[in-house]
C-alpha cells in the first residue's frame, strides 16, 4: 500500500476533527486511525527528535498550534506533488 506525506501550511493548520476534509489538497480525509506525523521546533519529549507520531481516531482530538507542520500519511496516495512510498 502506497503512503503520502502531505505537508499542511502552517496558516492552514487549525483544528483535526475525524473526517475532516482538508481543502489544501485535493480535499484529502482524516480516515479513522489515520497516522499524522507531526515536526515541532522542539519537541516535548526529546529535543534532538523533532517528529512525533499521533493517531486522529473518532475521540481523541488534538488541536494542532499554528507553529506545527504536519505531515499526513494516508492510505490513498493521490498523483501530484506527493511523494507516495511504500
Amino acid at each position: 500500500m502506497d503512503y503520502c506525506d502531505i505537508t499542511i501550511p502552517q496558516y492552514a493548520i487549525t483544528m483535526l476533527y475525524y473526517d475532516t476534509t482538508i481543502l489544501n489538497y485535493n480535499n484529502t480525509m482524516l480516515d479513522n486511525d489515520t497516522t499524522v506525523h507531526i515536526m515541532t521546533p522542539h519537541s516535548i519529549y526529546d529535543t534532538t527528535n523533532l517528529f512525533h507520531d499521533i493517531t486522529v481516531d473518532n475521540y481523541d482530538i488534538s488541536m494542532l498550534h499554528y507553529d506545527i507542520t504536519m505531515h499526513l500519511m494516508t492510505p490513498q496516495c493521490s498523483t501530484g506533488h506527493h511523494n507516495a512510498r511504500q
